[in-house]
C-alpha cells in the first residue's frame, strides 16, 4: 500500500504551487477536477491537491492509500464495513454510502472514504 495523495490546504494557492514545485521538484499537472481553485501536482512517488482554504487547518486534512489490485480494495472495503466505519462514496460525511468510481490524468479508479477516529478523512483507492 502507498499514499496516492495529499491534500494541502492553502490560502495563496499560486504561491503554494510555486513552493512545492521549486523546492521539491513537483509538477504542475492540472486542475484539481474536484475542487474550484485547486491544483495538482505530480511528484515521483505520490501527488499533491493544493487546494484554496479561508482557514488555517492542519495539515493534511485527508490522505489517500492506494492498493494494488480490486480484491484487495473489496477485502478492506469489506473490513470498514465490518467495523461500523459507513464507507463513502465521496468525500462529503452525507455522501452516499460505498464506494464511488472516477477518473484523473487518463486513470480510472474505485474509491471510497471514511474517517479515522480524529476525524481524518482517508480515501482508499484502486487503479482500474
Amino acid at each position: 500500500m502507498k499514499i496516492n495523495h495529499l491534500i494541502v490546504g492553502s490560502s495563496d494557492v499560486k504561491k503554494s504551487v510555486a513552493f512545492y514545485c521549486e523546492l521539491f521538484g513537483f509538477e504542475k499537472v492540472s486542475d484539481d477536477p474536484g475542487a474550484v481553485g485547486g491544483q495538482v501536482l505530480h511528484g515521483t512517488e505520490s501527488d499533491l491537491l493544493i487546494l484554496p482554504f479561508n482557514t488555517n487547518l492542519p495539515n493534511p486534512t485527508h490522505f489517500a492509500f492506494e492498493v494494488s489490485d480490486v480484491n484487495r480494495f473489496k477485502k478492506i472495503l469489506a473490513c470498514a464495513e465490518e467495523m461500523g466505519l459507513e464507507p463513502r462514496s465521496e468525500p462529503a460525511r452525507n455522501s452516499k454510502k460505498g464506494y464511488g468510481q472516477f477518473e484523473r490524468a487518463g486513470r480510472t479508479f474505485l474509491n471510497f472514504y471514511v474517517s479515522d477516529p480524529s476525524g481524518s478523512n482517508i480515501e482508499l483507492m484502486v487503479f482500474i
